[in-house]
């Protein structure tokens, strides 16, 4: 996390962060040289925590509806306990949304919000990722509305954040903290990591985990 914009009165923090988008996705093709579908940039979103004089900003995936309202993913570094959260979308139409932090995990580097409105949705993996297998992975440059980069699962890492991920290809930037990486199971693309840092993403474990303390939170809800 770091300061990139200081004035008198406001300061914008980057979680490899991004700000104001254009309505714009890009043209990626995952493994085997197939598109990555519309579904999954639509699924994708802006993270915003608004603390004082200063505002935060990342990605995140939306992954579960009840009712009028929808679970986002996302990662848990650089966001505070106080302070007013937002989710917004550029993409395929722009939206805005109030959010609550439901659950964060800094060791794992996890969280989750909910946010009162509908969202299309990536099902969370149910299972665990191999060496070697290709993916791709979305999120908000800064500047930019949603776009992918590819990712390839190579070797465990140890270090700040758990996880074995690590993006062989192109490596994320500004803004894609928190974005979700995917791979294709049974036809359909399904969240697998979250993004971390510039080379690693939190394991399918770790989401997992993040999805079943959210749902704890929520389980009073009727869905």
């Amino acid at each position: 996390m770091r300061i990139v914009v200081r004035s008198i009165s406001f300061a914008v923090v980057l979680l490899l962060c991004s700000s104001i988008a254009r309505a714009q996705i890009s043209v990626t093709y995952a493994q085997d040289g197939e598109k990555l579908p519309a579904d999954v940039f639509a699924a994708s979103v802006r993270v915003t925590n608004d603390v004082g004089n200063a505002r935060v900003q990342g990605s995140g995936t939306c992954v579960w509806t009840c009712g009028d309202h929808t679970l986002v993913l996302s990662c848990g570094h650089g966001w505070t306990s106080s302070g007013a959260f937002h989710v917004s979308a550029d993409y395929p139409d722009r939206a805005a949304y109030e959010a609550t932090l439901l659950a964060r995990d800094t060791a794992r580097d996890t969280s989750a919000f909910l946010i009162s409105g509908t969202r299309p949705l990536v099902p969370v993996l149910d299972g665990d990722v191999t060496i070697g297998e290709p993916g791709s992975a979305v999120g908000y440059p800064h500047g930019e509305g949603p776009r992918a980069w590819f990712v390839t699962i190579n070797r465990g890492r140890s270090g700040r954040y758990v996880g074995p991920w690590i993006g062989t290809s192109l490596t994320a930037t500004h803004g894609h903290s928190g974005g979700g990486a995917f791979v294709k199971r049974d036809s359909e693309w399904r969240l697998a990591g979250i993004t971390s840092t510039t080379e690693t993403l939190a394991d399918p474990a770790s989401v997992r985990l993040c999805l079943d303390r959210a749902f704890e939170k929520l389980r009073d809800w009727s869905c």
